[in-house]
């Protein structure tokens, strides 16, 4: 395989991450401008042949909030709702991600009503930040959390239970309890746990970079950045403890961190530096263009910009290749409604 720009006509800068619209034609897409002026625009464009102008949908002025990735409710259709994955500034000014919800227009020109944000659920991060959601098969919303800190988990949060970082949440949106945005599923693996956040689904996350649900199989994938010579990714478990920061992929990282409720789970897949540097999750392909792919989970790397997939049955890795070499900057992925393979290429389009 090899990478061609798509929509040549369209003009991007800084894309990180991009959904297809449910129900319609359309790709929505987010410019993260972290580097220049620190804000984001979400936009989206029709999913046609020689498409040249992208819609602005929602602009988050530079005020230190900024946008890294967006998914759609399962009933999107009906609702309208778009949830948004941002850090920036928070009570007592300060850094918290987020996730926050909007409401889409049922009707032409579908608009997002910016009156209508909607904070589902917030923690203080300052680094290492997650934020990306996915809805599951089961109409659980999961929602990722780095160390909050810029290195070498400085906040010692990785193993830290009762911390909202390093974790994979799972909550129900379509309800609401103790004030919150959002419940406590009754069958999430911790509740009841002392000592342990309820919403937690796994933990010991150092700083997961996109996850993703397969509508098929219910496989969830979350991607991680690695510290020193580590990038990897998870086939997410319930309850699982991912070991950072005594671990980092697989590899001791701090010994003597390790602790928590749940035994270490290595990871999934799992590259060296001299393969990958920044490991960005992608998703499961279910289109009809490349067949050999279908059920593999294809994810890249943001530093070297190869493509790598692998097909693991639930149980066991049925195989696991390098499907392209690139000269991408790879934030994120998605696919058109031709069944190709999208790539945000952060420093280019």
């Amino acid at each position: 395989m090899r990478a061609v720009r798509s929509y040549e006509g369209l003009a991007v800068k800084r894309p990180v991450s991009l959904e297809r619209e449910p129900g319609s034609g359309r790709i929505w897409f987010v410019e993260n401008y972290a580097w220049e002026e620190y804000r984001s625009v979400v936009k989206r464009f029709e999913d046609v042949a020689g498409v040249k102008e992208a819609e602005v949908l929602l602009e988050i002025p530079g005020d230190g909030e900024l946008a890294y990735g967006l998914c759609f409710h399962p009933k999107f259709a009906e609702n309208g709702y778009v949830y948004l994955g941002t850090n920036g500034k928070g009570p007592g000014e300060k850094h918290h991600s987020r996730i926050v919800r909007y409401t889409v227009g049922r009707e032409a020109p579908w608009r997002i009503d910016e009156a209508s944000r909607f904070v589902v659920i917030e923690w203080e991060s300052n680094g290492h930040n997650g934020a990306a959601a996915v809805f599951g098969k089961d109409g659980m919303l999961y929602v990722t959390s780095g160390d909050g800190s810029a290195n070498a988990d400085a906040l010692v949060s990785g193993q830290d239970t009762a911390s909202w970082l390093s974790k994979v949440m799972r909550i129900d949106v379509d309800g609401a309890e103790g004030g919150k945005g959002y419940r406590v599923p009754g069958d999430n693996p911790f509740v009841g746990v002392a000592g342990v956040l309820p919403e937690t689904w796994a933990y010991g996350l150092r700083n997961p970079w996109r996850i993703t649900s397969d509508e098929v199989s219910g496989q969830i994938w979350v991607g991680q950045n690695g510290q020193d010579l580590r990038e990897y990714a998870h086939l997410l478990e319930r309850g699982a403890n991912y070991g950072w920061s005594e671990y980092e992929g697989s590899r001791v990282f701090q010994a003597g961190r390790l602790r928590g409720p749940a035994a270490f789970t290595a990871p999934t897949i799992e590259h060296g530096h001299e393969e990958f540097r920044s490991l960005t999750g992608g998703f499961v392909y279910r289109g009809a263009k490349f067949p050999e792919l279908v059920g593999a989970y294809v994810y890249g790397d943001y530093g070297t910009g190869r493509v790598w997939a692998m097909r693991h049955d639930g149980e066991n890795v049925e195989w696991h290749r390098e499907l392209a070499d690139t000269s991408a900057a790879i934030a994120g992925f998605g696919t058109n409604a031709a069944g190709d393979i999208l790539l945000a290429d952060h420093l280019g389009n």
